[in-house]
């Protein structure tokens, strides 16, 4: 789908906003033994903006990066913030954006992060600074997002993986991308069901 403003035939803009504690601590490094310092995600943006069937001709904009941050007391704030740090100088059209990350019971919790997340997502979409946003998420936290940014009559594609999503947001997307471990780390297959999961 391609939409026309004026005489002139442009293409779709692409958003793409990754929640880091889903797709980065759970899915790279827990599930598929990959470090996210060894990971791609300049390839992995375009990846995912170029392989869903109804984007005929997207333009990717933006990949935001939503990760937490622990106090700098913390050996770990360094660690990160490197990273963070590299993925923004590195990659021209990725911004990192960070809430909080607390300790509790010898596990790091991100506080703040879906919601950052959320209004970034309403937001540029209120703006018209897109016309479809890629999410990569599970959790419920994030369907009132897709749910407002939907309304706005804007699309929103979802990308998550087997066993860790929320069957109400998945349902919610336009169209789904189910991520697939290979030898490579994060081979993916499409899921085209635009109201349900696909078996």
């Amino acid at each position: 789908m391609v939409y026309l403003r004026g005489s002139f035939e442009l293409p779709l803009r692409v958003m793409i906003f990754i929640d880091a504690g889903y797709f980065a601590d759970h899915w790279l490094e827990k599930e598929c033994k990959i470090p996210r310092t060894q990971f791609n995600f300049r390839q992995f943006s375009k990846q995912i903006s170029t392989s869903f069937s109804d984007l005929k001709k997207p333009r990717l904009i933006r990949t935001y990066y939503y990760d937490g941050l622990p106090e700098e007391r913390y050996p770990e704030f360094s660690e990160r913030k490197q990273f963070h740090n590299r993925l923004n100088r590195l990659m021209g059209d990725f911004q990192v954006r960070t809430g909080q990350l607390e300790k509790r019971n010898g596990e790091w919790i991100q506080k703040g992060v879906d919601a950052i997340l959320a209004i970034d997502m309403v937001e540029k979409a209120f703006l018209d600074q897109y016309e479809v946003a890629i999410i990569v998420a599970g959790d419920q936290d994030h369907l009132p997002a897709v749910e407002a940014v939907k309304n706005k009559g804007k699309q929103v594609f979802g990308v998550y993986y087997e066993g860790s999503y929320s069957e109400k947001l998945v349902n919610a997307f336009d169209l789904g991308y189910v991520l697939e471990q290979n030898k490579d780390g994060a081979a993916c297959r499409i899921d085209e069901g635009t109201k349900s999961i696909q078996q």
